[in-house]
Parts: structure tokens; C-alpha cells; sequence
């Protein structure tokens, strides 16, 4: 396979091409001028429906052109292949292969809302008839192109986008519908096993239809969502493979639309994910618009999703394949993004460890709810302020991209748990059948907004989490703290784990209602279920769903060191009273002075349970003292940040590391400030220079910390060099 970064360029560059605009007579000067604004890569749609207007002949005469353009002014290029909008003919040919929704109704596929030259959703894959045509296209695009000199990477799948324009939940045509037998009777041998797992009385395999609507029978539901997720991993497997046959030589890539956590509709409706998409493909990537389209933004979530995107693709590259050019347009409504937030989520990403950033796009798209918005210049293509402030970034990148490129992230310390079980299981349990005012109650994402506070309580204390998947927990020995966010479904195998994390000295820590639902999604009789009660020492008892839960601390001394009025306490929705076992101590009462947190040594390690939702509490501001809570026992577990902040002041730090030096990222997202940076950094002699002015940077050594004071502006960041001397 040909090394992408053999040239050692940072990939920094834009989405131009989405037929049939820009229009060609905009292309030579636009190219021209993405050059000149110095971003090295444009990403162009290949699209199934244009490209192929009759079956087996194919225009490939724009393609050709902006290849020719492209490498004519220096560009790389990224084909993105869209097969979500299949050639009109499909529907002709294959009149029996549409994809079939929840009530049994044929999805009629029509235009899409913001790409008009092919049907969408298409025709059902899982059909071989319209596989063999789909991997046909694929492998003839790749064998044209790959002898391109700046082809450099394949995109397969756009944002995983197979269950849209439709309504309801499919697909459930009789194609997909035998697949999921298939994966049942693979799963669970025969019939028999798969009635005692159900606990049903079929009698055949054609009497097994997957489940239409959610709050129905729960592990049908998650058997038929897991099947969903198998489904869209190979739909991505067979896509990556199908261009590897034309071109063994180029990587491939796929990427989301949102990550799989802080997008909390992937999992349960769409089947996305990362952690088993990322495996399938050479690097992986995500789509980035914290302005539009993202549930609930703030700053932390959008960390979040960016780390949650970092875990997912493990030691592959990843990038943010679209970052939002200009305001997101839906009609007429338009969200806006400064040049400012641009910056500060670029750098955010590079903070994070993202190997290559995209815009989406060039200029305003000229089609559809998505016309006059998106541009990274004005709508004539000429230069606007977030041009040139992708200008100024550019230059930093071209300058240290072999810096940037080989850094990589330091091994985190703390790890947080997802589960896409519950995922499923909440949307089971508070959803509905999506439609254009969502996907169920407010509490449909609770899971997801508990994992949210978890990770905010550890990144408003600068501490980095890793998101470790279950299929992943036997990795968690690496990890000195476990975080459980409301795992309300636990099975035996898991149960296992976590006891023998904690045997062996990790320290972990959960929400209430931990394995309240195990195998066969049954309700157990002890919770926390599955022998996780004897790890934790303790019992739930009285469950109160309630507005208002304080908790008041028993001593200030322990996990409440330091605690002040101002540090408040409090849970969220539900008021567990725990009971404790004769290791078990409890340090904190509900109101009522029943039990609400109960810490536990077992075997070599800690255990803390809470009886409420401490996560999703903290998300909502009703908890300021849990932050503390999570710097006490970070600092018990002897984790601490590499870089103290001599202020109460907050200001996001990472740092990254190279082969000889070390990359520190400060993001200021509040007023202007000078403060003093103490980093914690082995050896003692290191230079120090800022790389957008490339100047030295004066510090000092104290106590084997080095001293750096700096002025952070406003919205702004700071990024330091650090590398070591060279021996005398």
C-alpha cells in the first residue's frame, strides 16, 4: 500500500466538487486559489447516479479534469464514492428490490435534499443484484484513477448514510430480513437456543421476524440493533474491498457523520459503530460542525466526540473529514461559524491527534436547503476571513508537518466505558420510531449524556480519557480508573472483568442501577447485578425517581478534601439508597441521610457507587462539588495532569509527543489571560519555541518542572515546541 505522507505533507484541505457544482468554468481559478490559501487537498464526489447514466457506461470526463487540474496546481485529491444516490435506471431494472420500513411499506426512493443526480436511499444492498452492480462501479472508479500521481486516499462511505430519505425504521425487505435469520442462526446455533435466549416457542426460522417497534420485547430489540451494526460494518467492508479490487495501492478511508457517542441516535437507529468501522478501512474520520448539527453543543462535548472518535480508531490515523466552512445553511435558516471557532476547533482537533482536516466546502453550495451556506470563502469564491484565517493555519502546518504528523497522543490514564448495548437498551426502553421531532423521550439519550458528564467532570480537571468499547474491556488493566456511566446492562462475561480490574488494584466507579438488566435482558433480583454488588460492597435499596437530589457529605476529608460551600452536591432523577455491606463505607447521605455514595476496597482495588446519576447531574449544572470529587480520586489514583495551570482560570491542555519532543496545546476559551505553565516532563534540559511565531520561548527549571508564563488571548491557542537538547 502507497504511504500517504511519503511527501510528509499535514492534510489540510477542502470539499470542492459536488455535481454538477461549482460549475467547470469556476474550476481552474478556484483550484488556483486553494492553492494559494495554502490547503493541499481537494475532496471531489464521485456519485454512482452521475457517473454511470446507463448501466456499464460511465462519464468520467469531470473527473479526468479535476485530476488533471488538481495536479496541474498542486493539489491532492480525495474521491469520496457516493453509492446513496444509485443511477436512475436502478428502479427500472430491479423494480422488486426497494427497501421495506417498519410497517411493511416499499420505500419509494426519490432525490435527496442537497444532491439531486441520483435516487435515494437506492435500492436495498443486501439484494445481490444490486451488490454486483454497486461493487461493479467501485471497482471500475479505483481502476481509473489509481494510477493518478495525486490520488491520495480513498473515501468509501460518506457519513454511513443508508438509512435516510424514508420514513421510519428499515431496512425489513425480504433480503435483509434473511440475513438477520442467518445472523441468528450463526449467533445461536439452532432454533432451540434462540427460544431459550428469547425465551419464545418458534417452531421454524421463517416464523422469526425482527421486532417493528421500540418499549416492545427488549432482547429481540437488541439482537435486531446488533444485527443492524453487523450489517453497516460489512456494508463498509464490502465497499472498502470493492475499491482495494481496483486499486490495491491506495488506503481507503470511511467516515461518520458524528461520532458514535455524543450523536446519540447512531447507535440504536443507524448501526454506526466507530470502534468496529474504524477496523474495516485504512484510516478513519468523522464530520465536524459544532454549529449546526451537532445535539447539544458546548465545548466539552465537542472534545468529547473528537476523543471519542481518537479511541475509536486506536492506532489508525484519523481525521475530521468535513469541519463546517461557513454558515450551515437549511433553508433559510442559517447557523453561522466565526473565523475564531474555526480556529479553536482546528486546533482542538490537532489537540486530539487528527492527522488531516477537511472543510466542507470551497464555496456556497449552489443547490437545494444546503444553497448559499457551507462556503469557506463568499459565495463568488473570492477570499473571506475564514480563508485567510485558514491562510494563517496553513502556513503553521506546512511548516511543522512532519511535526505534527509524528506526534502522537500520551496514553491515557483514565477510561470510560461504551457499551452500545445501552444504547439500544435506552432507545428500547424511552424511544420511538424516528420522525422529524426525534427519536423518543428526553430521557432517550440518557445514557449518552451520562457518559457526557463523566468525561466534562475529567476535562474540566485537564485529565484525558480514553472511551474503551466492551468488546475492548479486557485492554482496561492499562487504565487506573474505570468509569461506568448509568451501565443499567450488564452481562456475566463483563461482570467478570470489572471484578478482576478491581482485584488486581484499578479503581472504579458507577452510576446507580449498575446491572439492573442482564443476560436475556432480564431484570435481576440484586442490583448492582452479576456479583458486582460484592465488588462495590453495597446493595440498592429504596429507588426514588425524584427533581431535586442532594447529597451531603459525611466528613470533608477522602474524595471531599478541599470541599467549600460552593462545592454542592447533588444527583440526578433517580435517588437509589444504597445499603453497605461490612466493607462497605459510606461518605455521603441523601437528604434523608440514607446511603448515597458507598467506597469499598476490594482486593487490590477501589470501588465507588453512587446512588444517583452523578454524570448526567453534572452535565446539568446541578453538581459543581463533583468536579472536585474527580480531582480527589484522580489524585488517590495518582493520576495527575501533566501541565498545572497557575489559575482558577480554564484552560484546555495536551500535550503530544515525538520521537525528541513534545507538542503542548493551551486553548483559551475565556477572557484573555497570563498564566504560568508547570510541566511535568522527564530530563531537564528542553528548548522551547511557539510554533505560529516560531520564536524561543523563555523558561525555567524548578523542582524537574518546566515554567513557562504566556499571554493566551481570548478564543485563541497557543501551541509550544518542546524538544530536547542534545547531550554535551
Amino acid at each position: 500500500m502507497k504511504n500517504t505522507t511519503s511527501e510528509n505533507i499535514f492534510v489540510f484541505g477542502t470539499q470542492y466538487y459536488r455535481a454538477p457544482t461549482p460549475l467547470s468554468v469556476d474550476w481552474k481559478s478556484d483550484l488556483r486559489r486553494i492553492k494559494e490559501s495554502g490547503l493541499n487537498t481537494i475532496k471531489i464526489w464521485c456519485i454512482w447516479g452521475w457517473m454511470e447514466p446507463e448501466p456499464g457506461k460511465y462519464r468520467f470526463d469531470e473527473t479526468d479534469r479535476l485530476f488533471d487540474l488538481a495536479e496541474e496546481i498542486g493539489l491532492k485529491v480525495v474521491p469520496n464514492t457516493i453509492l446513496e444516490a444509485q443511477p436512475f435506471w436502478i428502479t427500472r431494472l430491479y423494480p422488486d428490490c426497494n427497501m421495506v420500513n417498519h410497517k411493511g411499506e416499499k420505500i419509494i426512493s426519490g432525490l435527496r435534499n442537497e444532491c439531486f443526480v441520483g435516487l435515494s436511499p437506492g435500492q436495498c444492498l443486501d439484494y445481490d443484484e444490486i451488490n454486483v452492480q454497486a461493487e461493479r462501479f467501485l471497482t471500475v472508479l479505483a481502476s481509473r484513477y489509481k494510477s493518478s500521481n495525486n490520488l491520495l486516499v480513498w473515501d468509501a462511505w460518506n457519513e454511513i448514510k443508508w438509512a435516510v430519505d424514508g420514513e421510519g425504521l428499515f431496512c425489513y425487505c425480504p433480503a435483509t430480513i434473511k440475513k438477520f435469520r442467518n445472523w441468528l442462526g450463526e449467533k445461536y446455533g439452532n432454533l432451540d437456543n434462540l427460544n431459550k435466549a428469547w425465551m419464545r416457542i418458534y417452531s421454524d426460522w421463517e416464523d422469526v421476524f425482527p421486532p417493528k417497534y421500540p418499549r416492545t420485547g427488549y432482547v429481540d430489540m437488541l439482537d435486531w440493533r446488533r444485527f443492524i451494526t453487523h450489517k453497516v460494518t460489512k456494508m463498509a467492508e464490502f465497499r472498502v474491498n470493492a475499491l482495494k479490487k481496483g486499486d490495491p495501492e491506495h488506503p481507503v478511508m470511511i467516515h461518520t457523520g458524528g461520532s458514535s457517542i455524543g450523536y446519540p441516535s447512531q447507535i440504536p437507529i443507524y448501526g454506526v459503530d466507530d470502534w468496529k468501522l474504524s477496523v474495516t478501512a485504512d484510516l478513519y474520520g468523522t464530520s465536524f460542525y459544532p454549529n449546526a448539527f451537532m445535539p447539544e453543543p458546548t465545548l466539552s462535548k465537542c472534545a468529547l466526540c473528537l476523543d471519542a472518535t481518537r479511541s475509536a480508531s486506536k492506532n489508525r490515523r484519523f481525521w475530521i473529514s468535513e469541519l463546517q466552512g461557513g454558515p450551515a445553511s437549511n433553508g433559510f435558516v442559517k447557523e453561522d461559524i466565526t473565523p475564531e471557532e474555526q480556529r479553536m476547533h482546528i486546533f482542538s482537533a490537532l489537540s486530539k491527534g487528527a492527522k488531516g482536516i477537511l472543510f466542507w466546502q470551497w464555496r456556497n453550495e449552489r443547490l437545494g436547503i444546503e444553497a448559499n451556506g457551507f462556503g469557506l470563502t463568499h459565495s463568488d469564491g473570492s477570499v473571506s476571513k475564514r480563508t485567510q484565517m485558514a491562510k494563517d493555519i496553513a502556513n503553521v502546518l506546512n511548516k511543522y508537518s512532519s511535526v505534527l504528523n509524528e506526534a502522537s497522543i500520551l496514553p491515557s490514564e483514565v477510561a470510560i466505558l461504551f457499551d452500545p448495548d445501552t444504547y439500544i437498551l435506552n432507545w428500547t426502553i424511552e424511544g420511538a420510531v424516528p420522525d422529524s421531532q426525534g427519536f423518543g423521550s428526553e430521557l432517550v439519550d440518557l445514557v449518552d449524556r451520562s457518559i457526557h458528564g463523566y468525561y466534562k467532570a475529567f476535562w474540566d480537571n485537564n485529565i484525558q480519557c480514553d472511551l474503551i468499547h466492551i468488546d475492548d474491556l479486557s485492554e482496561v488493566k492499562n487504565y487506573k480508573i474505570l468509569v461506568l456511566p448509568f451501565l443499567f446492562f450488564v452481562e456475566r462475561q463483563t461482570a467478570k472483568i470489572i471484578e478482576k480490574y478491581v482485584r488486581d488494584g484499578g479503581t472504579v466507579i458507577s452510576d446507580c442501577y449498575l446491572g439492573e438488566f442482564g443476560e436475556h435482558c432480564l431484570s435481576s433480583v440484586v442490583t448492582p447485578g452479576n456479583g458486582l454488588d460484592k465488588v462495590f460492597q453495597a446493595r440498592e435499596m429504596n429507588v426514588v425517581q425524584t427533581e431535586e437530589i442532594k447529597i451531603e457529605p459525611i466528613r470533608k476529608d477522602g474524595l471531599f478534601r478541599g470541599f467549600e460551600e460552593k462545592d454542592s452536591l447533588a444527583g440526578y432523577l433517580f435517588e437509589n439508597s444504597l445499603h453497605p455491606f461490612s466493607e462497605g463505607k459510606v461518605i455521603a447521605n441523601f437528604k434523608d441521610k440514607n446511603p448515597a455514595i458507598v467506597e469499598a476496597r476490594y482486593g487490590k482495588g477501589k470501588s465507588l457507587l453512587f446512588g444517583s446519576l452523578m454524570g448526567a447531574a453534572y452535565l446539568k449544572g446541578l453538581s459543581p462539588g463533583f468536579k472536585k470529587i474527580i480531582k480527589n480520586l484522580s489524585e488517590q489514583a495518582k493520576i495527575c495532569s501533566l501541565v498545572e495551570i497557575g489559575s482558577d482560570h480554564f484552560v484546555e491542555t495536551r500535550i503530544l509527543k515525538g520521537k525528541d519532543y513534545y507538542l503542548l496545546f493551551c486553548l483559551n476559551y475565556e477572557e484573555e489571560i497570563e498564566i504560568t505553565l508547570k510541566i511535568h516532563l522527564p530530563g531537564k534540559k528542553y528548548r522551547i519555541r511557539e510554533l505560529s511565531g516560531g520564536t524561543p520561548i523563555p523558561c525555567k527549571l524548578m523542582n524537574d518542572c518546566l515554567l513557562i508564563k504566556t499571554n493566551v488571548p481570548n478564543n485563541a491557542a497557543k501551541v509550544f515546541l518542546i524538544s530536547q537538547r542534545a547531550k554535551a
